[in-house]
């Protein structure tokens, strides 16, 4: 009996295969016929299966329950998915136990994905296969008859595969996923044409993704190795918790090596382990020769290793990854390279040191042991509550110093780029925290190699550490947190310079900072100790009680790093060119100048009791000592750390804190009153002192109706010191850091319908306890915001602290020595916006030395669609006068920047960025004198410009370019429906594809480009200012010039980088213009023609000079060429034949060295061509070269900043 109706294919899938497997099994049809007598189902669109990493779409099935198999036929489709890219297979017919295990195929054609793997592009980046019979069973694919071609016109010729260029017929072919391809008793056919003697019986390829064990004999030469070749094998199933592989290697320069070891262990559950060990050395041709060999062949060839290791997870937990290497500088390419270029432009050796900077360093040895290791971690939800976490992140090494040289090597100064971290760190916290209890700690390290280089950290050294252990429910426990390290600061306008020459630091090498800093050190030590014991939580009649004790420990030493750019000398009127350095006045070099405390260490232990009436009641009875020591400079201009005035001061107190919340008022609203008392006991004198304070906090509506709310909070405290003892020296000593302090803040908001205004306002007047009647501080801050509407708004602000002192110390002449103001405003109306601010800071040592800074800033935007287009412009001045001085002015700069940026976003993207910087020192101790006349060498002006563009769209005369392409018509005559099925194919593939994309196999053979276009440019020019007044030539007054240019579009590529520096060198008492070095680079890609026929050219030329390197010329010395190659390839459908030309200069030999090559290459399998002939010069010596299973290819130059290779 028949019965049509609408079923959902799980239940097909249940009665048919109910014992496959235990994963979940999805399923979906159409309209289907079932013969229940038959167990027969039949569907005319087809049923779609899914079942793990199975997918399968089949029109008739039928299930043989005795026999335990279910039958397929009228045609199937079955795609097996793997991370190694996915097998599909389309069947006439077949058949499949219900266990699962095993399944036969008949009449088949099929393709696996290679691009995971090999990195083939489209449409090359599939082996097609077919036979009348195939067989799965252990996870493996068995293939009788089989034949097999990368030769994508197979498509067209599925039943007849001497149709297309070529395949290879095999008596049997073996497909094991996330393993190897082997194929057995295999011929070559051209066409139909069987091509003798080429036949072999046996061939392998690894198809094991990430995996670089040579399955089949591979040959090349290589730097070092010489003649090379290795050849391994690999073990381990899809399903295996261990696999891997091992290929021993042979090096006719270099010796026995273990090319590649893999071992790889998969939980399943908690991730994967892998340790992948690459070229370890086994046995040196150079062992024992180290007397007769060359000292850098010697390193580079008597031991070489690279081993590294990694776990990854991602999982229900989270995520975990871990990752080492370990490795010989000369097996880490980038090391290679940097030991490498420094070592052939002499800059190890030459007397200007390391890019002039006369720094000498020893060459790294290419045989030093170098390691890394990276953490990344966010695990949640683990252990058996559930409540146990763990974070951690990291990046360190153990060699600083070579990260170190290799970091100034690559450090980029570029004003709009996102700069890099070089920071080494780490990051661990592991807590377990539930309702009952918290338990944990975490522990961080910071070492930046570059510090002050971005704003990302706040510090360029630290080690900080804590833990806890609390039960929550009778609150008994302990925290304890400790900071260890430094502190940064970030810099004002008027501090910054247009060069690194401002802030004498050097790195771990004792190599001076090469790029602006954008931070400098506040405090050279910075450390905290903070402990809590909490002691229990007790209830009496309606009081909380809670006990505890903590502890404070602080220490502070300020950094008197100077700013180099300010020179305190001067001049007379007799001879007012020659300037004469002061001293006395050094403070005013330093970059934080404006702080009085040099050192600054405080420890305090302290008993709490509070008790608390649910939000009524607050009482806090405390005891306890401290102990401070103060090393201050105030009122003193010399501020050296041993011209100070120490203060110690050490004290037992007691005190009590009591807060009265929530009295109403009525109509008058709320109020609370607090109130504080601490008697201090100071040791070492007869004094003691008593502070008091006194608040009030009110809460009042003033006005509330249906469209207008208005509503005051005002806050008052005072707080006031008394001291009793009988010497005025103690009571200084005991009351330095005290205050007796007045403050008031006050929040009003006021509502309407139509506006939102807000005002808050704060003043507080600081006094000295010792002579009350002096102010030590006074503070204003104000501001007040309008809201109109979302899109409207406008805010005003003012802030204003005044510091007032003691000319010296002790003797209580008070005056204002700091003043700093702050204020401005911001307007938005729709899409522009529009802001103002400006800062103040006068300081003063009165009759000596005065300091007035100034900065202002304006900033517009306006934002429309998918544009925003802003405006900017900033100032900083800070001039320095010394009264005493025949020229008083020791500091006059002017700093001003123009910026602009404009930025679509959308399909099109365009981004603009420009701004122009003039850093000018107007000072006469600036100047020298410069062929008679008096000049400022260091000013300069600088221009900065970036432009990118990005176009994702695919344009009406690209779908026709590539319609083209695709049916080998002219551009002219391609078809309307032609060009429609390109656009299909690429805006709506999704829509042509069921739920499970189990499309046919030649419906989804349609691929190319994405059509994206990308192009980035980027300059830098910077003016010096002396060298255009005399030349007025500006190309011959740049002391920098940078630029990068990287262009993609379809499979075309560009990428272009240069760099040149010059400046004015000193001789005696001479200056004279020098250019310094040279730099760039170039890479060009392009391919023409249609897809798989393409012409392909690729080239790249690398120039390097050291301009200040003055060798002898007996010595051989390397000219500006670094290397040039050139690459030339020609596509014919599934394969490329390719010549190269490449020329570099070769440290080993200290020449040039040539290779020039002809390979022939799959272009499924890119990276390894079939083989290749060709010749090299190396060390006056021509000799023939040959290679099989490896690829040579030129250089490619990276867009480090868009993250994507500009050049293919």
């Amino acid at each position: 009996m028949k019965d049509k109706r609408i079923l959902l294919a799980l239940f097909l899938l249940l009665s048919i295969n109910a014992a496959t497997y235990t994963q979940e099994i999805e399923g979906r049809a159409e309209e289907v016929d079932i013969d229940l007598n038959t167990n027969t189902v039949t569907s005319e669109k087809g049923i779609v299966l899914k079942q793990s990493n199975i997918k399968t779409k089949v029109h008739t099935m039928q299930r043989d329950t005795e026999a335990g198999k279910a039958y397929y036929r009228d045609g199937m489709i079955a795609q097996i998915d793997n991370e190694t890219g996915k097998i599909k297979i389309e069947s006439q017919e077949g058949e499949a136990t219900t266990t699962g295990e095993e399944a036969h195929f008949y009449k088949n054609f099929g393709y696996l994905e290679v691009a995971p793997v090999t990195g083939a592009e489209a449409p090359n980046d599939r082996v097609y296969f077919g036979s009348d019979h195939i067989v799965y069973q252990k996870e493996a694919l068995q293939i009788e008859k089989a034949w097999l071609t990368t030769d994508f016109k197979i498509i067209n010729h599925v039943h007849n595969p001497k149709e297309v260029g070529y395949h290879i017929f095999s008596n049997q072919m073996l497909i094991e996923p996330d393993k190897q391809l082997t194929i057995y008793d295999s011929n070559l056919y051209l066409g139909k044409k069987k091509v003798s003697p080429i036949a072999f019986p046996w061939f392998r390829l690894n198809i094991r993704k990430n995996s670089k064990v040579p399955l089949f004999p591979t040959w090349n030469e290589k730097n070092y190795f010489g003649w090379q070749t290795s050849w391994g094998f690999l073990y381990g199933t899809r399903s295996s918790k261990l696999k891997g592989g091992f290929a021993p290697k042979f090096a006719d320069n270099m010796g026995l090596l273990i090319g590649r070891w893999e071992t790889w262990y998969d939980t399943k559950k908690y991730g994967m382990t892998q340790v992948n060990v690459t070229d370890l050395l086994i046995h040196s041709k150079v062992h024992g020769k180290k007397d007769t060999t060359d000292v850098i062949e010697y390193e580079q060839k008597h031991k070489r290793y690279h081993v590294e290791t990694k776990h990854d997870y991602n999982g229900e937990y989270g995520n975990f990854h871990i990752s080492g290497i370990s490795a010989t500088t000369s097996s880490i390419s980038s090391l290679d390279d940097l030991i490498t270029k420094y070592e052939v432009n002499k800059e190890f050796d030459n007397t200007q040191g390391i890019r002039g900077t006369g720094v000498y360093l020893k060459r790294p040895g290419f045989d030093k042991k170098v390691s890394y290791y990276s953490l990344e971690s966010d695990l949640h939800g683990m252990g058996k509550n559930r409540d146990i976490s763990f974070q951690a992140s990291g990046k360190l090494t153990s060699n600083k110093k070579l990260y170190t040289l290799s970091t100034y090597d690559s450090i980029e100064d570029n004003v709009f780029e996102k700069k890099l971290d070089n920071a080494l760190y780490t990051k661990l916290a592991l807590y377990q925290d539930n309702t009952a209890y918290k338990l944990g700690g975490y522990y961080q390290y910071l070492y930046d190699i570059t510090p002050g280089y971005t704003q990302k950290h706040n510090r360029s050294r630290g080690e900080d550490y804590g833990f806890i252990a609390l039960d929550k429910k009778n609150t008994l426990g302990f925290q304890y947190d400790e900071i260890r390290g430094d502190k940064l600061r970030n810099l004002e306008l008027w501090e910054k310079e247009s060069d690194a020459q401002s802030l004498k630091r050097n790195n771990l090498l004792n190599l001076p900072i090469d790029y602006t800093p954008v931070a400098v050190s506040e405090y050279s030590l910075y450390q905290q100790q903070n402990g809590t014991l909490w002691l229990g939580d007790y209830n009496y009649r309606n009081f909380h009680i809670k006990p505890s004790f903590s502890t404070k420990r602080e220490e502070k030493k300020l950094d008197l790093v100077k700013n180099e750019k300010i020179v305190i000398t001067d001049n007379t009127a007799i001879n007012p060119e020659i300037y004469t350095e002061k001293i006395g006045y050094g403070r005013l070099q330093q970059y934080n100048r404006f702080q009085n405390e040099l050192y600054t260490k405080t420890r305090e232990n302290k008993g709490n009791i509070n008790l608390g009436k649910e939000n009524k009641l607050n009482v806090n009875v405390f005891a306890g000592n401290q102990k401070e020591e103060i090393w201050t400079r105030e009122g003193m201009i010399q501020g050296e750390a041993n011209d100070v005035t120490k203060i110690k001061s050490e004290s037992s107190f007691y005190g009590f804190d009591v807060e009265k919340k929530n009295i109403f008022l009525g109509s008058l609203g709320k109020i609370a009153l607090r109130g504080d008392l601490r008697q201090d006991e100071y040791h070492h004198s007869d004094g003691s002192s008593l502070r008091y304070g006194l608040g009030f906090h009110h809460e009042l509506s003033l006005y509330e109706k249906e469209d207008v709310k208005v509503r005051n909070n005002l806050d008052i405290y005072m707080q006031k010191y008394r001291y009793h003892g009988r010497k005025e020296e103690d009571k200084a000593q005991n009351l330095y850091t005290k205050k007796d302090s007045y403050q008031i803040k006050d929040t009003l908001s006021w509502d309407t319908k139509a506006v939102h205004t807000q005002y808050y306002g704060e003043y507080q007047l600081d006094k000295n306890p010792i002579h009350p009647s002096e102010k030590k501080g006074e503070t204003v801050k104000q501001k007040i915001d309008f809201e109109m509407a979302e899109n409207k708004k406008i805010g005003f602000f003012y802030e204003k602290d005044d510091r007032y002192t003691n000319r010296a110390v002790n003797t209580f002449r008070n005056y204002r020595d700091l003043s700093k103001e702050y204020y401005g405003g911001t307007f938005q109306y729709g899409a522009h916006s529009f802001a103002y601010e400006r800062k103040k800071v006068d300081f003063q040592f009165p009759k000596m030395a005065k300091e007035d800074i100034g900065a202002n800033a304006f900033r517009y935007s306006y934002t429309w669609e998918d544009k925003t287009l802003g405006l900017s412009y900033r100032t900083g001045k800070d001039r320095i006068l010394i009264h005493d001085f025949h020229d008083a002015k020791v500091l006059d700069i002017d700093n001003r920047v123009y910026g602009f940026h404009f930025h679509k976003n959308g399909d099109i993207q365009h981004h603009v960025y420009f701004n122009y910087e003039n850093s000018h020192h107007r000072e006469g101790s600036s100047k020298v004198n410069l062929e008679g006349s008096r000049k400022n060498i260091g000013h300069s002006d600088e221009i900065n410009f970036s432009y990118q563009y990005r176009d994702t769209r695919m344009r009406e005369a690209e779908y026709i370019k590539y319609a083209s392409l695709e049916t080998g018509k002219a551009e002219t005559e391609v078809s309307d429906q032609e060009i429609r099925k390109v656009k299909n194919l690429l805006e709506h593939r999704k829509s042509m594809e069921d739920p499970f994309h189990l499309t046919g196999i030649r419906e989804d053979a349609f691929l190319f480009g994405d059509g994206r276009v990308n192009f980035r440019f980027y300059t830098s020019l910077e003016r010096n200012k002396a060298r255009y007044e005399k030349t007025h030539n500006l190309t011959d007054s740049l002391q920098k010039i940078k630029g990068s240019v990287y262009y993609t579009y379809h499979r075309y590529g560009l990428g272009y980088s240069f760099e040149e520096n010059a400046g004015w060198l000193q001789n005696n008492s001479k200056y004279s213009w020098k250019k310094k070095n040279r730099e760039h680079q170039i890479s060009l890609y392009g391919k023409a023609g249609r897809p798989s026929e393409s012409w392909k050219v690729k080239t790249y030329a690398k120039f390097y000079e050291n301009l200040l390197d003055k060798v002898n010329e007996d010595r051989k010395h390397k000219k500006a060429l670094d290397g040039i190659g050139i690459e030339i390839g020609k596509e014919f459908d599934f394969f490329e034949w390719s010549v190269l030309y490449e020329r570099k200069y070769s440290l080993t030999a200290r020449d040039y060295e040539w290779r020039v090559g002809l390979q022939f290459t799959l272009l499924t399998f890119p990276d390894n061509a079939i083989f290749s002939i060709g010749a090299n010069k190396s060390s006056h010596k021509i000799r023939p070269k040959t290679q099989f299973m490896e690829s040579v290819h030129v250089e490619n130059i990276v867009d480090d900043t868009l993250r994507i290779k500009a050049i293919m």
